[in-house]
């Protein structure tokens, strides 16, 4: 059964806003409802339930980056709730929740049943205290939500949620039920783009200027041209459709470039040209960056001193390698001291199962968009057990061959200035461009030695539509052997 907002906020019909508190201290009082809010899907999780009707505490749980804190606010917006965020919380522990409401002298309305309670940021709180902590907060959570009528609803990533449940299950005997947020579909991202431009509308960016007007003007070419859009978007994303062009950060990405196209009837034939290699890792890149900020801002201060080396790009695509090719983590710490390792560690492998690029299980990808992300950072890693590891779950037919990964490569390979190219990834990387192909595209592969015993490599990529083939070069030292993955069958000239 699907469930949305409202089907929730119906739970908190008895509760009254708050208006004579101010914000502080991750407690907000204030009611912001938003124009731009698209609403989300929620279903029942089967498998960690209890009775939705009577139901003290509610959990809400869904991977990174799919709109946990926009639903949570929005929640608290709609019913008048108190929004409790706990990542901007000092610390949890136990009388954490009694002792806020009794600071901020509504105890006595809570207990009455007027008050509704939304707690927010779980998994990032999570990060800052021990488990004995973390245990006696959600003691504290079941001993306040006997108080009053209405659920306190919690929300946090899917790792942290399944803890909590079982926490509340097992220690305390609260049998709660658990509501998993679903990716957009694509009338929802279609009607996400859409809300984005005209809040970019409404900005002050020179890039934006054009857009209030042509939006006006030409409402019904942005409306069938996003729609195409989307549909780009879900024909890249392949069979794990929603769970690259349903997040929300892949969203924004795309509503900004189509933002900075003045001719609104060009939209589709730009963003199809533009949605490849180059913008999918910078979107790629925007999800990493988010991560980084998610965990950092939670360390103490400590680490203030190392926070923004910590959890970079590159060491989250380590990690997200190891854990993808069953290595174990690579160390990466040595700007830390002996006691801040342990509690880093800890934090990290508290957030990295959770991490947007892998699916609900933290060991497989969400999508081949992001696999190739890894993958190709992984191939060119200076470690080789890493670029080693790699290459073996290209060759062995652990995937399919991913669709993205020349493009990555390349984009990737460029950025650093390197054409420089391992002889055994070259049928790796032909493999990877043979899959994207569509009717009546082709790609050819020449490799050549020179005098030097070095190796031309030569990718040409030809595409119906386009009137010159694209032709990628690189060169390499020939050592290794040309590998050709399972079912890989061509003739190199």
């Amino acid at each position: 059964m699907e469930y949305k907002i409202d089907d929730i906020s119906d739970l908190l019909s008895g509760v009254h806003v708050i208006s004579d508190n101010e914000d502080g201290d991750g407690w907000f009082f204030s009611q912001d409802l938003t124009t731009d809010y698209v609403p989300a899907r929620l279903s029942l999780n089967e498998s960690l339930t209890g009775d939705v009707n009577g139901a003290r505490i509610i959990l809400i749980s869904a991977p990174g980056a799919v709109g946990k804190s926009v639903l949570a606010r929005e929640l608290s917006n709609k019913t008048g709730s108190i929004y409790l965020d706990l990542s901007k919380a000092s610390s949890i522990a136990g009388n954490y929740v009694i002792g806020g409401l009794a600071n901020k002298d509504i105890l006595s309305a809570w207990n009455s049943g007027t008050v509704g309670l939304i707690i927010d940021s779980l998994d990032e709180a999570r990060l800052r205290v021990t488990q004995d902590s973390f245990e006696d907060f959600l003691l504290d959570v079941s001993k306040v939500s006997k108080r009053n009528k209405n659920p306190i609803i919690i929300f946090g990533r899917v790792g942290i949620i399944e803890e909590a449940w079982l926490i509340l299950s097992e220690n305390y005997n609260i049998n709660c039920p658990v509501f998993d947020i679903d990716f957009f579909n694509e009338s929802e991202a279609t009607d996400f783009i859409e809300k984005n431009l005209l809040g970019l509308s409404e900005s002050q960016r020179q890039e934006y200027k054009h857009l209030s007007s042509s939006l006006s003007v030409h409402s019904r070419v942005y409306k069938n041209s996003i729609r195409g859009v989307v549909d780009e978007l879900k024909e890249i994303s392949g069979a794990e459709s929603t769970r690259f062009f349903g997040y929300a950060p892949v969203l924004e990405a795309v509503s900004k470039v189509i933002g900075t196209i003045k001719n609104p009837s060009k939209i589709l034939e730009e963003m199809k040209d533009i949605l490849s290699g180059e913008m999918l890792l910078s979107i790629c890149k925007a999800v990493l960056s988010r991560e980084q900020g998610k965990l950092t801002q939670q360390l103490p201060e400590k680490f203030d001193s190392t926070k923004e080396s910590l959890y970079s790009i590159d060491e989250q695509l380590d990690r997200l390698a190891c854990r993808l090719f069953n290595l174990p983590p690579i160390d990466s710490m040595s700007m830390l001291s002996g006691d801040l390792i342990a509690l880093y560690n800890n934090a990290v492998e508290s957030m990295l199962p959770q991490h947007p690029f892998l699916d609900g299980t933290g060991r497989k990808v969400a999508s081949s968009v992001f696999e190739a992300c890894i993958l190709s950072y992984a191939l060119m890693s200076d470690n080789k057990i890493i670029s080693n590891a790699a290459k073996n779950y290209c060759l062995l037919g652990v995937s399919t061959p991913n669709p993205f990964l020349f493009d990555f490569f390349v984009e990737s390979g460029g950025e650093h200035g390197n054409s420089m190219i391992n002889s055994s990834y070259i049928g790796i990387l032909f493999d990877s461009a043979l899959s994207k192909l569509k009717i009546n595209d082709s790609a050819t592969l020449i490799v050549n030695d020179d005098e030097d015993m070095r190796l031309n490599v030569e990718f040409i990529i030809s595409n119906s539509n386009d009137e010159d083939p694209r032709e990628i070069e690189f060169t390499s030292d020939g050592y290794s052997p040309i590998d050709l993955p399972p079912g890989l069958d061509t003739t190199l000239t």
